[in-house]
Parts: C-alpha cells; sequence; structure tokens
C-alpha cells in the first residue's frame, strides 16, 4: 500500500504500476480508484498508470480534517502531480473525477499536460433558462439542489446510484439500499455532502 502525503499532513492512498508517458485516473463520486483496475492492467504494459482515492472515499477516507470541495480535489491532484514529478500527462476523468479535471485547469492551467479524456459529466450540473444540458435532462435546478440538501443522504444516494446505474431499478427497494450502505461504510458522509453540493455549483 502507498500513501501521498499532502502538505497539511494528510495521506491520499494510490497506486502507480507500469512504464512509459504518466496516465492519472479520477475516479467518481462514492466510488474508488478500483474502478479502473481493468484499463490499468491493459495500459500498464505502454504507460505509467496512477490511480488515487479522492479524499473521504475508501484508502483516503480519513483524509478529511478541512472542508473539503471540487477546488480541494483540484489542488490534491496539482500536489500528486509535482509530488510525483509527472509531466507530459494524460488526466482521466469519469463522472466527479472529469469535474475535478475541469477545475483543476480552470484553477491551475494546462501546463505539463498532454491531454485530457472527459467521461460522463456535464460542465454545468444545474439547469437554468440559458443552459438545458445539467442533470436530470435538462430538469434539475437550484431548487431541486435545496430540496436534495435536507434529504435523508441515503434516499440521495439511492436516487444518485439508480440513475447511474439503471438495472438498480429492477432490484427490491431494501436490497439497493443494503448494497449502498455497505460502500458508504467505505467513504466519509459529510465529505460526500461537501463535494455534492460544491459539484452543483461548478460552472466550468
Amino acid at each position: 500500500m502507498s500513501y501521498f502525503r499532502l502538505k497539511n499532513g494528510m495521506q491520499l492512498y494510490y497506486e502507480d504500476v507500469g512504464a512509459g508517458e504518466p496516465v492519472v485516473f479520477l475516479h467518481g463520486w462514492t466510488s474508488s480508484h478500483a474502478i479502473y483496475a481493468a484499463p490499468v492492467q491493459k495500459l500498464s504494459g505502454k504507460a505509467r498508470c496512477i490511480t488515487y482515492d479522492h479524499r473521504g472515499h475508501y484508502g483516503s477516507k480519513d483524509a478529511n480534517g478541512e472542508p473539503v470541495t471540487m477546488e480541494t480535489l483540484a489542488s490534491d491532484l496539482k500536489e500528486l502531480i509535482e509530488g510525483l514529478g509527472l509531466d507530459n500527462l494524460t488526466l482521466v476523468g469519469w463522472s466527479m473525477g472529469a469535474g475535478v479535471v475541469m477545475t483543476y485547469i480552470r484553477d491551475h492551467r494546462c501546463d505539463g499536460l498532454k491531454q485530457v479524456v472527459l467521461c460522463d459529466m456535464t460542465p454545468k450540473q444545474l439547469n437554468d433558462d440559458e443552459w438545458k444540458l445539467g442533470l436530470h435532462q435538462g430538469n434539475y435546478t437550484k431548487e431541486d439542489m435545496e430540496r436534495d440538501a435536507s434529504r435523508k443522504f441515503i434516499k440521495l444516494y439511492q436516487a444518485f446510484a439508480e440513475g447511474a446505474v439503471p438495472k438498480l431499478k429492477k432490484l427490491p427497494g431494501f436490497m439497493v439500499r443494503h448494497l449502498l450502505r455497505k460502500g458508504l461504510k467505505q467513504c466519509d458522509e459529510p465529505v460526500l455532502r461537501t463535494l455534492s453540493k460544491s459539484m452543483k455549483q461548478l460552472d466550468n
């Protein structure tokens, strides 16, 4: 197991395998570095593949001694890139990970980047009169976000999970909630809440 120590002393779990041009993979909300196991296995013979867990998630669950926003995660990425001496690198971000990449570019520019790959993430989640490419097919608004803020977290997470994986809707509700609670034990709920709100406030 490897940990990258941030300047504030907190540690992020990461894995670094293969050799060649570096590729950094960023996972989504409530997920972990493990979702990239298959692509890393295929690419590690040609590239240096780096995966890590964001603060509040799995191996980095306890790296949460301060408010965690998308800007925080972008700053963590910058420290990781500089600390590992990466250059001419590719960033691959899925879902929230793609949002972290967009925030990184906005806040820290593109120096040292070769290319980025963004998967399943809109640059702006909240819809309004001028933007209809956000969440829920253009129907998720600021009012919906404020309503969700008061919902029980497991219900909020279930709605998210069923939207991301539609086949979950075919399972009995109690079974879905059992599976979700098992995964949530690997994350820090307050961090998940602040990140959910932070993602919805982005306009990249």
